[in-house]
């Protein structure tokens, strides 16, 4: 009966929040994650011969990626000061796709891809540009969009879907099934220096009940 009832009090949760809210949490989420993509634009460009060449600095990539990284820089500073945000936002998510496309087929990807994918698609949903934004002060109506189930979505996308999407693949994952998703990282070499870790190898319970708890807990986290 617990079970039938969540569904009413989910309901009850997002009536509660339902409200408005000023979004200068959303607005200092929108600069700083912004500036933080900035700072990784530059860092691409920096290393853009190793990531885009077929052989760097010799093979030179046909696709032209200095226009790439020109253009996605600019989208970026107009998310960042929020000028026409919610175009910058969906242009920003295009580029980020392409970008960690690159990473992962240079074999440099990591979860760090997966965070930024779902920090940009957080952009294109909320009214991050309600405060702080040059959007605010030539739309001004724009500064009562805000409403607290905003919030509620930052937790369950950013979060939520983080975790779920890695309980699922660690549910098809042989390893995991076996019990092995824990124990198999905290074997590799560059563990061993831990001599408590190395103890922690040998209660294969522990392992298990560890690795089961995992998937249980990124399952259950939404």
């Amino acid at each position: 009966m617990q079970i039938l009832s969540i569904p009413n009090r989910l309901y009850r949760f997002l009536t509660t929040q339902n409200k408005p809210e000023k979004g200068f949490s959303l607005a200092l989420f929108r600069i700083v994650f912004a500036g933080q993509i900035l700072l990784w634009a530059y860092h691409t460009h920096i290393y853009k011969a190793l990531l885009f060449d077929s052989v760097a600095g010799i093979s030179k990539s046909l696709f032209p990626f200095n226009v790439l990284l020109f253009m996605w820089t600019g989208v970026l500073i107009c998310l960042l000061i929020g000028l026409y945000t919610q175009f910058a936002a969906v242009a920003n998510y295009v580029f980020i796709i392409l970008i960690t496309d690159v990473y992962v087929r240079n074999g440099v990807g990591s979860y760090y891809d997966d965070m930024l994918k779902m920090g940009s698609l957080l952009l294109i949903i909320v009214p991050a540009n309600a405060r702080f934004s040059i959007d605010s002060i030539l739309f001004p109506a724009i500064r009562n969009r805000c409403n607290k189930l905003h919030y509620v979505a930052c937790w369950i996308l950013l979060f939520g879907h983080m975790y779920l999407m890695s309980g699922i693949s660690k549910v098809l994952s042989p390893v995991w099934q076996k019990g092995l998703g824990l124990w198999t990282p905290l074997s590799a070499p560059y563990w061993r220096h831990n001599s408590w870790i190395d103890g922690l190898q040998d209660y294969k319970w522990l392992m298990e009940f560890a690795n089961y708890a995992v998937i249980a807990w990124e399952i259950g986290f939404v």
